[in-house]
Parts: structure tokens; sequence; C-alpha cells
């Protein structure tokens, strides 16, 4: 989704969100340049480990 580019707007950061739910229905947890979604917990694992 490249979500962290700094050219998005709200109109388009919220465009993301609501064809995506998942981005604000679960904690989404940020690692350098790295994101996943902390549900399941295996995710965040694999993200730390």
């Amino acid at each position: 989704m490249n979500l962290a580019d700094a050219g998005l707007d709200d109109a388009a950061l919220i465009e993301a969100m609501a064809a995506n739910p998942r981005l604000i229905e679960r904690p989404v947890v940020l690692l350098g340049d790295r994101a996943v979604l902390a549900r399941p917990a295996e995710n965040l694992e694999a993200l730390l480990g």
C-alpha cells in the first residue's frame, strides 16, 4: 500500500483506510521501515523475530 509515502494527503490516507478497514481495526506496529498488523500475535513475533 506504500502508506509511508510522505506525499499522501489526508484524503488519500482516509481512502486507504476505507478500502482496507483492517488498518483501523487492529494495532499497526512499526519497526524501522517495516509495519505489520499485530493480530494475530504471530505477525508481531515475525516482525520482532
